[in-house]
């Protein structure tokens, strides 16, 4: 399956073949030929008007579409380094070891700063080349990331390996697909934003964190969990 940045090109290249491979109507007449004024001329006129505007056109929809291309690219370059759209570091399995790394440098920094005896709340210290500036929130912060992150990660790990009949069931006949970003949730397919939880004994319950609103999709769950 395409991703967005893919269809997105796909229609880039697209739109400039369609601009390079428009004809003019005056394409084979002699260099230079004026349009004779007559009635056959005005109709050449109108036809060499709506030809200008039609790449005029083209030209602002292929402008458009490498913006677009840019901020997909972007983005995926953001989604690469683990990334969300504002800069920050995304809280996901995947970036377990980022956040693992987060810690250390923000604790260096922390021992730079006693190292040199200057005050963790003083302001406006020029840190060396890279280094992030120090919080006891951010480090705090980091920490209960890491800690949430590994729980979870061995959580999903013990899962796969105790796994009941009706899980497999769900997983294999894609009834639920699972979020790769923080593993023991499973989001139900045809519904928005619902997802099933993983325990340790592999068996799948109601997510307290994206759970059912409407009647309609709390049967709908209830349904998949009873097959």
């Amino acid at each position: 399956m395409s991703t967005r940045l893919e269809l997105a090109e796909q229609k880039l290249a697209r739109l400039k073949n369609e601009f390079a491979s428009k004809k003019s109507p005056m394409d084979g007449a002699p260099l230079g030929q004026p349009i004779v004024m007559n009635s056959s001329g005005k109709r050449m006129a109108r036809k060499l008007q709506k030809h200008q505007e039609t790449m005029f056109n083209k030209l602002d929809a292929i402008k458009e579409q490498e913006e677009r291309v840019e901020n997909l690219q972007y983005q995926e370059n953001l989604k690469k380094k683990g990334l969300n759209t504002s800069g920050g570091l995304v809280k996901s399995v995947e970036n377990l070891d980022r956040w693992k790394e987060r810690v250390s440098d923000l604790e260096a920094t922390k021992e730079w700063f006693k190292k040199n005896k200057i005050p963790l709340s003083q302001q406006f210290t020029k840190l060396p080349t890279g280094m992030e500036w120090y919080s006891s929130v951010k480090l705090k912060d980091a920490k209960e990331t890491v800690s949430m992150l590994e729980s979870m990660k061995v959580k999903s790990e013990q899962s796969d390996n105790e796994m009941s009949e009706l899980t497999k069931e769900l997983i294999e006949n894609g009834s639920v697909n699972q979020w790769a970003k923080k593993p023991i949730y499973y989001f139900v397919k045809g519904l928005r934003k619902v997802a099933l939880e993983i325990d340790e004994l592999g068996e799948f319950k109601v997510s307290k964190r994206y759970p059912a609103a409407t009647e309609d999709d709390k049967e709908f769950v209830a349904r998949l969990l009873k097959k």
